[in-house]
């Protein structure tokens, strides 16, 4: 038995998974005010789903990075968590090895375990929503880096921009102009504020272009263009064979068709060998697929 815990937004999903992969357990817990009360509740549900003591360790999936030197985590999306040393008093509160890594590390091993993937040398995969994070497989094995922040996509600088492109993009790092702030949720619903001055959703602005919209075409197109270079950045450097996008961002089946066609002006001598695919693209799967992940994560061999 294995404990599995997803952090997102203002909710930590719970799950107590049987070594054959079957939930024994599912709970989704608000986020309390603070960091003690977290542990402590976390302590108590899973004391009461598993009261023998079956669970030997847990593995935590979130959108940020932990460093193994310092011992601190990297999450500035949930300010709970942000700066803890969530992997020691983890396991001092529950009393189990814990285990971490990003959505997108996760979800990058699991790409790789499907049969249309598994013969790929090297996968990046791309966490697209509220947050944004990365992760990569080269030969077959995750990339965490020295200091843990390997695939930390989401905070560099929005490559080739252009005029007033980088103005006004404060990021909560501290810096400004980093990738995250231009291909989130929030991103896309402020692009389409700037042009209409009317705030909706990023999915409504995907729904209102399919309707013949020309203000949200033009900030999708915005969007897509964005994304483009950062991916572009990535065939640059580590050129892998698939990209893997996942997240709410990823849904629209456009970008699979005309982010690839923006490749060329980026990348010397195209990028035709690159696939740009989606996975996980429900909530409902991508919850399942992290926690299922989380669970593994004992078994992950990463570098």
């Amino acid at each position: 038995m294995r404990c599995a815990l997803r952090f997102i937004g203002s909710t930590c999903d719970i799950a107590v998974i049987s070594d054959d992969g079957d939930f024994a357990f599912e709970h989704s817990l608000a986020l309390p005010d603070t960091y003690s009360a977290l542990l402590t509740s976390l302590y108590d549900i899973l004391k009461g789903a598993d009261p023998s003591g079956r669970v030997k360790f847990v593995g935590v999936s979130l959108s940020g990075d932990y460093s193994p030197k310092t011992e601190r985590l990297y999450c500035p999306s949930i300010a709970l968590i942000n700066d803890q040393n969530l992997k020691a008093d983890l396991q001092a509160s529950l009393n189990r090895e814990v285990f971490i890594a990003s959505h997108a590390h996760i979800l990058a091993k699991s790409a790789n375990q499907l049969p249309e993937f598994k013969s790929a040398t090297n996968i990046f995969s791309l966490y697209l929503d509220d947050e944004v994070c990365a992760g990569q497989l080269v030969n077959q094995t995750l990339v965490t880096g020295a200091n843990g922040l390997a695939g930390n996509w989401g905070h560099i600088c929005l490559p080739w921009p252009v005029e007033f492109e980088l103005e006004d993009r404060d990021c909560a790092c501290g810096r400004s102009g980093c990738l995250g702030l231009f291909v989130s949720r929030a991103a896309l619903s402020r692009e389409y504020l700037l042009l209409s001055e009317r705030e909706v959703p990023a999915e409504t602005v995907f729904a209102q272009a399919e309707q013949g919209d020309i203000v949200a075409e033009s900030a999708i197109q915005v969007f897509e263009d964005r994304l483009a270079r950062g991916l572009a950045m990535v065939i640059n450097l580590m050129d892998p064979e698939v990209i893997v996008l996942s997240g709410r961002m990823s849904q629209p089946s456009r970008l699979f068709i005309n982010i690839p066609r923006k490749w060329p002006g980026y990348v010397r001598g195209g990028a035709n060998a690159t696939r740009l695919v989606g996975f996980a693209n429900t909530p409902e799967e991508m919850r399942r697929l992290c926690l299922l992940g989380a669970a593994s994560l004992e078994n992950i061999e990463a570098v």
